[in-house]
């Protein structure tokens, strides 16, 4: 007979027979649209500030040598986001127990906005360690829960986005000791104010 829902219901799980009564292709096209909205909408809403391309505070830093050239990183994360998209909706398409999985998803989701925000923002490079850190365990938490939920391609499709995650972090910390000036007593917030890394990098050249 018709399938009533798409996953199984056991486990706390029944919430996803809401959309029992559509179709096959409309339940896929539903779940990847609320995956989209997650990957891609989510971050948005919190202010990044604003962009690296055109910030002068950034610009102004020194960088790593080994960092990509600015074209790469939305080169990267399109990718990422779609393969992030797949994974969520596989995820709620066909495990049973997807809760945990999706909260440790928008946790990562959630600290990667709060991550561009303290970094590109407020233009705090120390506050923003922590954070990054965080982004990273929570990308290996999503895919720890994914793996442990039997949702194993869901899990493997997020091993790209901690690859990425992982160059990322270092890039932050590398980029935050370079900056970093080791006889400056004052708070971070001045001491990586646009002014004085502006002042700081003509002083070099100088």
């Amino acid at each position: 007979g018709k399938m009533l829902a798409f996953s199984r219901v056991e486990g706390g799980a029944g919430a996803v027979g809401l959309l029992a009564a559509f179709s096959e292709p409309a339940r896929t096209l539903v779940l990847s649209a609320g995956a989209f909205s997650l990957a891609f909408a989510l971050p948005r809403l919190v202010p990044s500030g604003s962009d690296p391309a055109s910030d002068k505070w950034y610009g102004a830093l020194r960088k790593p040598f080994w960092q990509p050239p600015g074209f790469v990183f939305p080169l990267v994360w399109i990718p990422l986001k779609i393969m992030q998209t797949v994974a969520v909706t596989l995820l709620w398409k066909h495990c049973e127990r997807p809760w945990w999985p999706t909260v440790a998803y928008l946790v990562h989701i959630t600290l990667g906005a709060a991550w561009n925000y303290t970094f590109f923002a407020r233009h705090n490079m120390k506050a923003s360690l922590p954070v990054m850190a965080a982004f990273w365990v929570s990308c290996v938490g999503a895919e720890i829960a994914c793996f442990a939920e039997d949702a194993s391609t869901s899990g493997y499709l997020l091993l790209p986005t901690n690859v990425w995650a992982t160059i990322a972090a270092a890039l932050n910390l590398h980029t935050y000791l370079l900056n970093k000036d080791p006889t400056d007593t004052s708070s971070d917030s001045a001491q990586f104010s646009p002014e004085t890394v502006i002042e700081n990098m003509a002083e070099k050249k100088t």
